[in-house]
């Protein structure tokens, strides 16, 4: 029997569809959690497997202050039998609550997600809602990221339980927090970045980081490298 992979990938792809805020179409492209993640992992020769649901349709509203976008297909809810994962880590990053969580607490390696899916309302740009999360999903992660705006939609007592485990929060161009086991680390860029637009900035910053802790590096020096290389990748767009 083949020995299972080091991360399996329970995220989603999307076919993203950009916008100006008349509506006008800009561009055409793949986008979702999974093909960001999927790229650096294969950059970085990291051995993945892909366990996606059908792909969505997204569009994205291009603006001044950000991007927002909204789903125009939701894929249907994937249930996952959680024990049956064997990789030492599972990363799940969804675009909206496509993948139930049901269960998650039976998986045994390290859990690691990014909560933008399941605080997002999906039907408007840029809407968020309260994420309603159980004490065995909160008991079973071992990484949460989130914005600075997306942690707000998370409830109180879960945040202080996951600082005491590993949190990231970012906030753009003014760089990341990360708690990990009650202490606290922040990171940002050494120089302001210009880019177009910031699609697919958190998802590369995930996966970086993700990537040199399951290399057994220091929690500080993941949020430096992660930052360092999603500057990178944002003064390529």
């Amino acid at each position: 029997m083949n020995k299972p992979k080091d991360i399996a990938l329970l995220a989603t792809f999307a076919n993203d569809r950009l916008v100006d805020e008349t509506g006008k179409l800009l561009k055409e492209q793949p986008g979702g959690p999974a093909f960001f993640l999927s790229n650096i992992f294969k950059k970085e020769n990291c051995a993945f497997d892909v366990m996606a649901p059908p792909t969505a349709e997204v569009e994205v509203k291009i603006t001044k202050d950000g991007e927002f976008g909204r789903i125009t297909y939701e894929p249907p809810v994937l249930s996952v039998n959680f024990a049956a994962i064997k990789n030492r880590a599972l990363i799940i990053s969804s675009v909206l609550n496509e993948i139930s969580l049901t269960g998650l607490s039976e998986y045994r390696g390290l859990v690691f997600i990014d909560i933008q899916g399941y605080v997002r309302e999906g039907i408007t740009h840029g809407k968020k809602h309260q994420w309603n999360i159980t004490s065995d999903t909160i008991n079973a992660i071992s990484c949460l990221k989130a914005t600075a705006e997306e942690i707000e939609y998370l409830p109180p007592e879960a945040v202080d339980t996951l600082k005491q485990k590993m949190l990231i929060v970012t906030n753009g161009d003014k760089g990341s927090v990360l708690f990990a086991k009650g202490k606290k680390y922040i990171s940002a860029p050494d120089t302001k970045i210009e880019f177009n637009h910031s699609i697919g900035a958190g998802d590369t910053f995930f996966a970086y980081y993700i990537i040199n802790y399951l290399r057994q590096k220091p929690a500080e020096e993941c949020l430096r490298f992660a930052t360092t290389k999603t500057t990178e990748f944002l003064d390529n767009q």
